[in-house]
């Protein structure tokens, strides 16, 4: 049986997914780096200020979307789909949920909130400064990778209910 309506939900994953893999890829790419080559104090205090702007910004609307659609999209496909769409569809939420939301939760968050402790221009900051753009940005890259990957899973289990 076709259910043409899932579709939509399924689309709305995939670009919010890829929003945000897009949002993770930019600051792996070259925000990061450009932190870096920034003074020391200037990288920390660019990054305490994105930490607590992005919080009041749409971009965590659609962060926040994202986990909302993998949530419905993966319950969905475990409880009332059957055939081939219950892997693609099940797979990107547990990706989304996971490797987005769930390494968020348990690494760049605390990261972020041990940064905002600090004050930019402290000899704390300054020996957290290397270990925490290191390791956020190994973290950042794993949401990166996992939110396109759910993006393409979403994309493939809209296809197979279209």
């Amino acid at each position: 049986m076709t259910q043409d309506w899932i579709v939509i939900p399924c689309a709305a994953a995939v670009i919010a997914s890829a929003m945000s893999a897009g949002l993770f890829y930019t600051f792996s790419d070259f925000q990061i780096r450009a932190m870096r080559l920034a003074t020391l104090s200037a990288g920390v205090e660019v990054m305490q200020n994105i930490n607590r702007e992005i919080m009041r910004s749409g971009t965590i609307v659609v962060l926040w979307g994202s986990l909302a659609l993998s949530v419905l999209l993966g319950l969905y496909a475990v409880l009332v789909l059957s055939g081939p769409a219950v892997l693609p569809l099940s797979l990107g939420a547990a990706l989304f949920i996971l490797g987005v939301w769930g390494v968020s939760v348990a690494f760049n968050i605390p990261m972020n909130m041990r940064l905002a402790g600090l004050e930019h221009t402290s000899t704390k900051a300054a020996a957290y400064w290397a270990v925490y753009v290191s390791r956020w940005n190994f973290w950042n890259h794993v949401r990166s990778a996992t939110a396109i990957l759910a993006a393409i899973c979403f994309l493939i289990g809209g296809l197979m209910l279209a």
